[in-house]
């Protein structure tokens, strides 16, 4: 999607574009041959006028009151890599604005319906009349590319039309809900680590259940430390992951072993001396399936000396 507006002034991108629409349907030039009438002036602001004051000229108001991603429309994009220039491209979402359109007066409302605001023709509808072409004829913004308008019902972010009137003076006006989506460019574009090199290794792994194996250690750790050994360890356990696996000549499997749980402190350098010497041993520990074990870390992190 071309020329999309970046994120730091959609809005202001969005209301200069609306005024655009507004004001060439409200205000048309004199020589414009759609022009039935001279240009009254109409005054088209971005804000709500005072609620007590009288207009100078007849305002149609432009009020800004919700802004939020558009969630159902869904065609985002996230952020994709640039690999020529190892940067992010920059992702996009959807951004709805909603506006409220309300005319202004120039006075106040008669007492009885023999008042030019009281007609059928008055003004505030031929300058609403004028505001809706303007909405229906300009469904994408001019100068922004995928935009898209409808005019909406009221919405209840208002919290009732009725009591926004009320906080207005209680005098209802003529209003259009209208909503525009605009998507918008993010301002990801960060440097990325490139992968510029992938490679893999095969190893052959033993048909050993690692699970009896670590049953098979906890047995050969508790010959080692002698007697009442299996009390000492009853709250330890051996979790085995296999490193290696040769089956080039006599079958052999190296593991990394590691130690949880909880043992008396008065054991602890004798589990160590034993550890050690498994660590350091250019021996097999023990053997499994007819295969030799040999051990090249073990992992003492999780087993706690009280």
């Amino acid at each position: 999607m071309s020329a999309m507006t970046t994120s730091s002034n959609v809005i202001v991108a969005v209301n200069e574009a609306l005024y655009a629409a507004l004001n060439t349907y409200i205000n048309p030039k004199p020589e414009d041959p759609e022009n039935e009438e001279p240009s009254a002036g109409v005054d088209i602001r971005f804000d709500l006028p005072q609620v007590d004051s009288t207009q100078s000229s007849p305002t149609v108001s432009v009020f800004l009151y919700d802004v939020h991603e558009d969630l159902q429309l869904r065609q985002s994009q996230p952020a994709r890599l640039n690999a020529g220039s190892g940067m992010l491209r920059a992702g996009w979402v959807n951004l709805n604005c909603n506006y409220l359109i309300t005319y202004w007066e120039t006075q106040s409302a008669g007492s009885d319906g023999n008042g030019p605001d009281s007609s059928p023709d008055n003004q505030a509808v031929r300058v609403m009349t004028r505001a809706l072409q303007a909405l229906l004829n300009n469904r994408e913004l001019d100068g922004i590319a995928g935009s898209y308008s409808r005019i909406i019902p009221p919405q209840e972010n208002l919290n009732s039309l009725g009591n926004f009137w009320q906080s207005l003076g209680n005098r209802p006006r003529l209003s259009l809900m209208y909503s525009v989506t605009v998507p918008i460019l993010l301002d990801n574009s960060l440097p990325q680590t490139l992968v510029k090199s992938v490679s893999n290794e095969i190893v052959q792994a033993a048909a050993v259940d690692m699970n009896a194996l670590g049953s098979l250690l906890w047995k050969t750790l508790c010959e080692q430390m002698g007697t009442g050994a299996e009390q000492k360890l009853a709250r330890v356990t051996l979790k085995c992951r296999q490193k290696a696996a040769d089956e080039g000549g006599a079958f052999a499997v190296t593991i990394n072993l590691a130690l949880a749980g909880m043992m008396d402190k008065d054991n602890q350098s004798n589990l160590e001396a034993i550890l050690k010497r498994w660590e350091s041993s250019q021996e097999a520990v023990t053997e499994i399936n007819g295969g030799s074990v040999y051990i090249s870390e073990i992992n003492r992190d999780k087993i706690v000396f009280i």
